[in-house]
């Protein structure tokens, strides 16, 4: 469905991707693992057209994406959640959603019951400054605004950050329920042990390579990616500090 296909890209002389490759097929919920500087949220910058690649393509359903405007992408039914939400913190929870269907036309009723099925607090405070909510109200809103666009891939930029683990729990829930319903997920996270409780593949960068890939069943059972991505001692780390 969504691929990239050696991709480079980055800031200026900074090359933040080297020949990546990764595919998200329908229906799936891929994540993207790694440190900090890996490159991850540029993959999702150049999947959203925010990054012109130098090399390499990206491709939904083998239609070029990376010579398209961020807006025609969206068109094409690919919706990002930056990392922050960045809201709009002087508009009301109902006006920002309204915002997530800018590039729609028609009667918005049945997207917004859909957004507050998921959400049912986000239809309690319809008039309320989205600047006002909680950071885990405001992660929510972030998403369902981007649910407004009617997203065939929805690409979701560290959605636990800085919240409480039951939030984290929580938004995790939602996601896959979101998937379930239809919805591609390409999903960037420092949490790698959430991440891999809900995906079906993963992918790990470092310094802008894919250098890992697997089912998140496989990559669980790592010892390598249990100590660098999960911040858990291995089976066997644990049995010698027992000892």
């Amino acid at each position: 469905m969504l691929s990239l296909d050696g991709v480079e890209a980055g800031y200026g002389p900074i090359k933040a991707l080297k020949g990546v490759t990764l595919k998200v097929s329908e229906g799936r919920i891929v994540a993207l693992l790694g440190a900090n500087g890996a490159g991850k949220t540029t993959a999702l910058r150049t999947v959203s057209g925010l990054i012109r690649p130098t090399a390499g393509s990206v491709t939904i359903d083998g239609t070029r994406l990376d010579r398209l405007s961020p807006e025609e992408i969206v068109r094409r039914g690919i919706v990002q959640v930056p990392e922050g939400r960045r809201l709009f913190a002087g508009l009301t929870v109902l006006e920002n959603l309204r915002m997530g269907a800018y590039c729609r036309t028609g009667d918005l009723t049945a997207d917004l019951e859909r957004v507050y099925r998921y959400f049912p607090v986000l239809g309690e405070r319809t008039r309320q400054p989205g600047g006002s909510l909680s950071g885990g109200e405001q992660q929510m809103l972030a998403i369902g605004r981007a649910l407004m666009a009617r997203p065939r891939v929805l690409l979701l930029d560290e959605p636990s950050l800085g919240l409480a683990p039951k939030l984290v729990t929580e938004i995790f829930t939602i996601i896959r329920t979101i998937n379930v319903d239809g919805v591609t997920v390409l999903l960037v996270e420092q949490n790698a042990y959430q991440a891999l409780s809900i995906a079906h593949y993963s992918y790990v960068l470092r310094v802008g390579r894919v250098v890992l890939e697997g089912t998140a069943e496989e990559l669980r059972g790592r010892n390598d990616v249990v100590r660098s991505y999960l911040g858990r001692q291995t089976t066997d780390e644990r049995a010698t500090s027992r000892t």
